[in-house]
């Protein structure tokens, strides 16, 4: 497992970097909650400066005793570019 540099357990009611990567050592079963996602080909990536969005599903107010609400979140990061460490990510935007 390899969670976002960012990502602290200590501050689990504020997760903005709840993301990480696994390497698998045997292919996935896919189904309804395992699927695939599609990486940009190198070529594809752009400069430092462009942004892109990513759009997912996030917990939010987490408190006992009481269900989680769950809210779609936007998250707006620097890409990538080679090996370089992403410098930018910032907190996640509420869509209410």
């Amino acid at each position: 497992m390899l969670p976002h540099p960012k990502f602290s357990y200590e501050i689990l009611n504020h997760s903005y970097y709840d993301i990480g990567l696994l390497k698998l050592q045997t292919a996935a079963q896919l189904g309804p909650n395992v699927n695939v996602v599609c990486l940009p080909a190198s070529s594809d990536i752009g400069s430092e400066e462009q942004q892109a969005f990513v759009v997912g599903w996030a917990l939010f107010g987490k408190k006992a005793g009481s269900d989680l609400e769950r809210l779609l979140a936007l998250a707006l990061f620097s890409l990538r570019i080679g090996s370089r460490e992403i410098t930018t990510f910032s907190p996640a935007e509420w869509v209410h």
